[in-house]
């Protein structure tokens, strides 16, 4: 049951790689702009949750521990879960071969340089 699941799952990313191809080979520069400006802003969103995800992640751990861990932990905690979180649900999406390999099919070289340059400091962070 799970491989069919998979399989069906690996189709549709080949059917959205393919529908993502086609979408951006009709598309103007600025259309392609408008798209690279939705994909930094929903990044950025994306990692908005994180941190405040992360802050109630550690007021939790704290409250389980029934005490404080100190700012300098607390500071240590959060910055550890928030390296994990950006991880899992950024870094390993937009770092994937298939994602680099796509996404240098439908953006410029300007454009790679601009969601490198305000998604960087998210990014490495996460490493």
């Amino acid at each position: 049951m799970f491989k069919c699941h998979w399989l069906e799952e690996s189709q549709h990313a080949r059917m959205d790689h393919l529908e993502t191809l086609r979408a951006f080979s009709d598309e103007g520069r600025e259309d392609t702009d408008a798209a690279i400006d939705d994909l930094i802003a929903l990044v950025v969103a994306v990692d908005g949750l994180l941190q405040a995800q992360t802050g109630l992640d550690v007021d939790n751990f704290e409250r389980y521990l029934g005490r404080s861990l100190g700012a300098t932990v607390e500071r240590q905690v959060y910055a550890g879960v928030l390296a994990a979180k950006r991880y899992t649900f950024i870094e390993s999406g937009v770092t994937h071969p298939n994602f680099q390999e796509l996404f240098q099919m439908v953006s410029t070289p300007a454009q790679q340089a601009r969601v490198q340059s305000e998604l960087g400091p998210v990014l490495a962070s996460a490493a």
